[in-house]
């Protein structure tokens, strides 16, 4: 897709190469980090074209189900983002484990069968050995799975701040602020990058992320950048709350990773240093309505 028109040059009659320019334009805009509208538009407009030409270069026989796929890759990315982000073919997540299981180079088939054996014995012998120890089981299947733990930890109610953490100290200001939520007497919070919530981990908006969405958070149909994680411990309270910046967007980038709130949204603006990206910051706090989110 990016090499082939220059390198087909002097192979392609010439219109059958502006025929193929149209698809690696199409797909190169709907692969890139993030899509505008307009974009999107334009890459329809080429797949459309290069789809109506195929009978007059190719014949009836090329008119695929392939073919018809792609002209659904703008809508697809207009719904969900750029194609980069997602994949239809959930095998290859266990293709990936299994490449992941072979050291050598010779007597591959072997190699597996081996070792997925020895997963299976394992599985086997975990469900009786560690049916009363729940601890037990769950840093067995971890190992088991390669899974990675944090140094640090903090679970408040479904939230887990995780990784390195310093302490935050409110503003005067900004203390005066919070009793009008009925946050009272605290001054100071602890500072996290990371939050585990449903599974999912979000952090603070890095200006170098441009292919991941987990710093980003809908409320309403209104985007919003996470700057920062504060988890306040003083007794009475024992919640999270989200330092947030009004993100005004017109791309579409991977959907997969934002965290969506629909409930009542109570928010104090607090003046802090400007951005390039925003002029004040905000705290959010959402307050617990029957099943649903108390502090974000």
């Amino acid at each position: 897709m990016i090499v082939g028109p220059l390198l087909l040059k002097s192979f392609l009659p010439e219109h059958y190469r502006v025929h193929f320019i149209k698809l690696c334009s199409a797909f190169n805009l709907l692969l890139q980090d993030s899509v505008s509208a307009q974009n999107i538009d334009y890459a329809d407009k080429l797949l459309t074209e290069f789809a109506g030409a195929i009978v007059g270069l190719y014949g009836k026989r090329f008119l695929t189900f392939n073919l018809h796929v792609t002209l659904h890759a703008p809508l697809v990315v207009r719904r969900w983002g750029p194609l980069w982000s997602y994949s239809a073919f959930q095998f290859e997540h266990q293709n990936g484990r299994l490449s992941r299981l072979i050291n050598g180079t010779r007597f591959v088939a072997l190699e597996l069968a081996e070792k997925l054996s020895v997963e299976h014995a394992l599985n086997k012998m975990a469900s009786s050995a560690f049916q009363t120890n729940i601890a037990a089981d769950e840093f067995f299947n971890a190992l088991l799975n390669n899974r990675k733990y944090f140094s640090t930890a903090l679970k408040i109610q479904d939230f887990v701040l995780v990784g390195a953490s310093k302490p935050y100290y409110f503003s005067s200001n900004e203390i005066q602020k919070l009793q009008i939520l009925d946050v009272r007497g605290v001054t100071q919070a602890i500072l996290f990058k990371k939050v585990i919530f449903k599974s999912l981990l979000f952090g603070t908006h890095k200006e170098n992320n441009m292919r991941f969405n987990d710093s980003v958070i809908s409320i309403q149909g209104q985007l919003y950048l996470v700057r920062g994680l504060l988890a306040i411990t003083s007794s009475p309270y024992n919640d999270v709350i989200f330092m947030l910046s009004k993100l005004y967007v017109s791309t579409v980038k991977s959907l997969k990773n934002i965290l969506k709130v629909n409930s009542v949204v109570e928010a104090l603006t607090l003046k802090r240093t400007p951005t390039t990206f925003i002029d004040v910051s905000k705290f959010i706090i959402i307050h617990e309505l029957e099943k649903q989110i108390k502090f974000i």
